[in-house]
């Protein structure tokens, strides 16, 4: 492989592929994709767990930074191959406490937030399905807004229709 840093952001014409060092927005273990962002931000790339798996990772954690090959798909860019792991992030797979009372508090990030709506979804750190949030929860811990990709504290409860939030920390 040639030196990662001289072959970052460039388009190679015989395979037209682009190769750019990118650092992990989310992933969702569960639903086995997530998106990778340049360091300016200027775009999101779609990974699969496949290309992960391809090279030898079954996890990622948040702040993952990868050399990767990109192409330009159907609905925007989506990584083909991981040439380098030039660090594989935190990780933190497990709740952080259970609470005696059937709730269970871990880390987080926010998938999206529709203000307009009143709810969204936080990615779990346990790699389990996502959590739904309401806007009640967040005024009774007084958060003004969630912004995408925010970190946040979560406790969860299971509900019939999956987990929810019942208290949010963002962690700055």
């Amino acid at each position: 492989m040639q030196n990662s840093m001289n072959s970052l952001n460039h388009t190679t014409a015989q395979t037209n592929l682009e190769v750019v060092r990118l650092q992990l927005k989310w992933f969702n273990g569960s639903k086995g994709f997530g998106f990778l962002v340049p360091e300016d931000n200027s775009f999101d790339a779609f990974i699969h767990v496949t290309v992960l798996q391809d090279a030898g990772l079954h996890v990622v954690g948040e702040g993952a930074i990868m050399d990767c090959e990109l192409y330009d798909g159907d609905k925007g860019k989506q990584v083909k191959r991981i040439l380098e792991v030039i660090d594989t992030g935190s990780i933190n797979m497990m709740a952080q406490s259970e609470n005696g009372d059937g709730t269970v508090t871990m880390g987080g990030l926010i998938k999206w937030y529709k203000p307009e709506k009143g709810f969204g979804f936080i990615i779990a750190d346990d790699g389990m399905k996502d959590i739904f949030v309401h806007q009640s929860i967040l005024d009774a811990c007084e958060i003004e807004q969630l912004e995408d990709g925010q970190r946040v504290r979560v406790t969860v409860k299971t509900v019939d229709k999956g987990r929810e939030a019942t208290k949010v920390e963002i962690i700055r």
